[in-house]
């Protein structure tokens, strides 16, 4: 299984262990996840999650999966060398 596939994977046993289906759900790409989520409004209660990939390319790949599935998220992605993917489920507290 590629690095891709498994992040694909894994995000999505995320997304069905809390629910919501995709619609419910904000995916993006970052060189900072962390802070990428803080500035969503993600807090260490909200359920969330991420992993780095092995390019941009990748990242935007496995980003553009889950935005044709229905989730939440922008199609572009300013800075070419974010490697990190990260996915949260919307709660009255975040904001995309």
């Amino acid at each position: 299984m590629s690095n891709e596939d498994k992040i694909m994977k894994e995000i999505n046993n995320h997304i069905i262990t809390y629910g919501g289906g995709y619609s419910k759900w904000y995916v993006g790409v970052s060189s900072d996840a962390k802070n990428r989520l803080a500035q969503h409004g993600v807090t260490a209660i909200d359920k969330w999650v991420y992993h780095t990939a092995r390019s941009h390319r990748s990242a935007s790949s496995i980003k553009q999966f889950f935005i044709a599935r229905g989730a939440d998220g922008f199609n572009n992605t300013s800075d070419n060398s974010a490697q990190m993917v990260y996915a949260y489920k919307k709660s009255i507290n975040t904001h995309p």
